[in-house]
Parts: structure tokens; C-alpha cells; sequence
């Protein structure tokens, strides 16, 4: 679970996806104020369409504060229980000791947050389709196809409802 923590390690095998809005219902558990913080409407454009992001994305996102191998991890648990302090600054000392720099790859949706921003940014549902709509004619922009087909076949309700969750924060 990714909430606003002081540390949120992810490894490669993380995903972070909030389906909810694709199955009828909408985010929940203060996932609507997380979304609503992210860059740009990145925020709005997982929760309507249930994309997912990998550990990589949701370190550039702010979703997570640290990469650490899942090979690593037995070993940053047993130094991290082994401390006799709380102390944030301590832990986040140990943390970094296993941690790894990590980016984007290049076929991320991150990298694509300019069309995002475009089309998420309109008012309402139907003006978000038909943005979406638009910008998939465009050369380059394939990945928008099956995107649009899961929101024309999640419920409209639900879909509006999310929307106006997250612009509410």
C-alpha cells in the first residue's frame, strides 16, 4: 500500500494500480487525495483508466522514496530491526545503503504525460474521451488505443464519480 509515508520502498516486482473505476466502483482509502498530488493529471489519467506503473515510475511519480532489489531486502529488514533508533534520519541512512538509483525506461507512460496533461486536464468525462479520441490519430500515439477501449467500457457513473473524487483531493 503507497500512502503519504516517510519511506515507501518498492522493488522491481511493485506495481501500483487503482483499477477500481474499470470494475464500476471508485478509489478509495484516500487514494483520491494521492491521485489528485501527482504530477500534472497523472493522478487522474490512472484512476479513470487503471494503468499501472512500475517501481521505476512510481519513484519519479512520488509515489515511493526508495528502489531496493528484492534480493536486498532479508538483509535491509535484519539492519533495519537490528537499530536502536527511530530516528528518521537514521533509518533513512540505513535505507540508502540499499537502495538504487533507478529511471523511468523509455517507453514509459511518464514519458507520454504531455498528451496525458492534454487530455486529463478537460472537465468533464466526455471531454476527456474525446481528447483522448482525438490524440490517438495522432502518429505515435498507438498506446492510446486500448487505453480508450477499457474507459468505454468502464461505467460512466463510476468514471465521473472518480473524476470528481480526485479534483476534490
Amino acid at each position: 500500500m503507497v500512502a503519504p509515508l516517510k519511506f515507501a520502498v518498492v522493488t522491481e516486482k511493485t506495481i501500483f494500480a487503482t483499477p477500481e473505476a474499470s470494475v464500476g466502483l471508485h478509489t478509495d482509502c484516500s487514494f483520491s487525495y494521492i491521485h489528485s498530488r501527482l504530477p500534472g493529471y497523472l493522478g487522474e489519467y490512472l484512476a479513470l483508466t487503471g494503468a499501472r506503473l512500475n517501481a521505476k515510475e512510481m519513484i519519479s511519480a512520488g509515489l515511493a522514496t526508495h528502489f531496493v532489489p528484492s534480493e536486498k531486502l532479508d538483509e535491509l529488514e535484519k539492519c533495519l530491526l537490528n537499530m536502536n533508533t527511530g530516528d528518521e534520519t537514521a533509518v533513512r541512512a540505513v535505507i540508502k545503503e540499499f537502495a538504487t538509483d533507478v529511471q523511468p525506461d523509455e517507453e514509459s507512460i511518464l514519458n507520454k504525460l504531455s498528451t496525458i496533461n492534454k487530455c486529463f486536464s478537460a472537465e468533464t468525462i466526455e471531454d476527456i474521451i474525446k481528447a483522448f479520441e482525438s490524440e490517438a490519430s495522432i502518429e505515435g500515439n498507438q498506446w492510446i488505443a486500448p487505453v480508450q477501449k477499457g474507459m468505454r467500457r468502464s461505467s460512466p457513473t463510476a468514471l465521473k464519480i472518480t473524476l470528481r473524487s480526485i479534483r476534490e483531493g
